[in-house]
């Protein structure tokens, strides 16, 4: 397997090691100031992704006598390079944000949205160009897998934007539900993926697996959707502020499995099935965008209400 890889697949590889390692409560292992800085979680989002994507194509190749050769289809993509574009544009406004905001948590946040805004772009951007690897899943429908690596990469970023702010970036809490996202990620792959063959050779073994896989796949999103329930429910706010959040982050985190759901049971064409994964990343960012603008206006609002009680105390001394 070594002599196969390149240097760009052994970078994938190492990579996803030290992916495992801190989702595997080894945060630890990495310095203090360098986990409580605000740009971490968002520096680690990029240059995971970036790395993974470098070398998918090795990757892929090492692994094709489980996953199959590359597929090859000729369908219109102009919906994605549209949405890299739209994606660049907020990538820029998030990087711009972080030079004007006040609190070291507004720039966590907005590093965050940088880092999503970036990979995603990056991702439809060769979705778009047809520069990514395609292969034939288990059901006889091709499929991308940097679909799942963005998913795995974006979703515990929105996670953390829709979720409020944390006692410390990159803590054990954050990882934990972290955990869960990234593990829906990839019992989807598996469940995506061909089914290996001596597994395959037994219909009573190829059911088994694709059913394991898929029910993993649907508990994982339950228990990830349940610790974001948490944490949205305990922050600041009206009643039906925080559950009608909730719902839209539920929503647009459904779209996904539906479409799933739709494309490898031969409802839809595959045209309407790239157009809907363009509709389900454009929901669930824009979600977030949402989130930390109104969570700019909160943050204003607070300062404003804190420096006007140290006025009115200041007031009150003075009368006295």
């Amino acid at each position: 397997m070594g002599a196969m890889l390149g240097w760009r697949g052994i970078l994938a590889c190492h990579a996803l090691v030290v992916d495992s390692c801190l989702l595997c409560k080894q945060v630890s292992l990495v310095p203090f100031w360098i986990r409580s800085h605000w740009a971490a979680e968002g520096i680690w989002i990029f240059v995971s992704f970036e790395c993974l994507v470098l070398g998918m194509h090795e990757l892929c190749a090492v692994t094709e006598p489980w996953l199959g050769p590359a597929a090859t289809e000729d369908i219109d993509t102009t919906h994605d390079l549209h949405l890299a574009a739209l994606f660049t544009g907020l990538t820029v406004v998030h990087l711009t944000s972080i030079f004007f905001v006040s609190s070291s948590q507004r720039r966590r946040l907005s590093a965050l949205g940088a880092a999503v805004g970036a990979v995603t772009a990056h991702a439809h951007l060769l979705l778009g160009d047809r520069k990514t690897v395609l292969l034939t899943g288990t059901y006889g429908r091709p499929y991308e897998p940097i679909r799942n690596l963005l998913w795995a990469h974006t979703s515990p970023g929105l996670s953390l934007i829709v979720s409020g702010p944390s006692m410390l970036p990159m803590c054990n809490t954050n990882q934990l539900i972290n955990r869960y996202i990234v593990a829906i990620m990839f019992t989807g792959f598996l469940a995506t993926a061909q089914v290996p063959r001596w597994i395959a050779s037994h219909v009573l073994g190829l059911w088994a697996w694709r059913v394991a896989w898929l029910a993993l796949s649907f508990a994982t999103m339950a228990r990830s959707l349940y610790g974001i329930y948490g944490s949205i429910v305990r922050q600041n706010g009206s009643q039906l502020a925080r559950y009608g959040l909730f719902a839209l982050v539920v929503s647009s985190w459904s779209l996904f499995p539906v479409v799933w759901l739709l494309a490898h049971s031969g409802t839809i064409t595959r045209p309407l099935e790239s157009f809907l994964y363009c509709f389900g990343d454009f929901s669930a960012k824009q979600l977030a965008a949402v989130v930390l603008i109104q969570g700019g206006r909160l943050h204003r609002r607070r300062h404003l209400l804190r420096q006007a009680a140290r006025m009115w105390r200041t007031a009150r001394k003075k009368e006295k």
